[in-house]
C-alpha cells in the first residue's frame, strides 16, 4: 500500500472529525469521508478535487491571525480540467501527480493575514 495513500486517509479522516459538528461544513466532512474510504489513490485524487474547492472558499472568508495561504493551480489535472488546492509556502508540490510532476503547477493567488 503507498505511504501518501495511507498519509490521505489519516488526514482526511481527522479532518472529517474536526468539521462534522462545524456549521456549514457538514458537506466538506461528507468529500473527507470520501477521501478516507475510497479504494485507491486515483478515486482520493479526484474527490481532493471537491474538497479543495470547498477549503479555498473557507479559507477565502476567514481571518487569518497570521501568515499566507496560498491557491495554487495545475492545468493538466483531472484529465486537462484542472485542479486547485491549498499550501502553506509558495513552491509547488503538486498533489495530483506525486513524484512524476511534482512542480507542475502555479501560484494563482495569496491569501494573507490581516493585519
Amino acid at each position: 500500500m503507498n505511504q501518501k495513500f495511507e498519509d490521505a486517509q489519516k488526514a482526511a479522516t481527522q479532518l472529517k472529525s474536526s468539521l462534522t459538528n462545524f456549521p456549514g461544513c457538514e458537506n466538506t466532512a461528507v468529500i473527507a469521508e470520501k477521501i478516507a474510504s475510497a479504494k485507491d489513490i486515483a478515486n482520493q485524487r479526484k474527490e481532493f478535487t471537491y474538497l479543495s474547492s470547498d477549503v479555498i472558499a473557507m479559507f477565502k472568508h476567514a481571518d487569518l491571525k497570521k501568515g499566507s495561504i496560498y491557491v495554487q493551480h495545475c492545468p493538466m489535472a483531472n484529465n486537462g480540467d484542472g485542479g486547485d488546492w491549498l499550501a502553506s509556502e509558495k513552491q509547488i508540490q503538486n498533489p495530483y501527480y506525486g513524484d512524476a510532476m511534482m512542480d507542475c503547477g502555479a501560484v494563482l493567488e495569496e491569501i494573507k493575514a490581516s493585519k
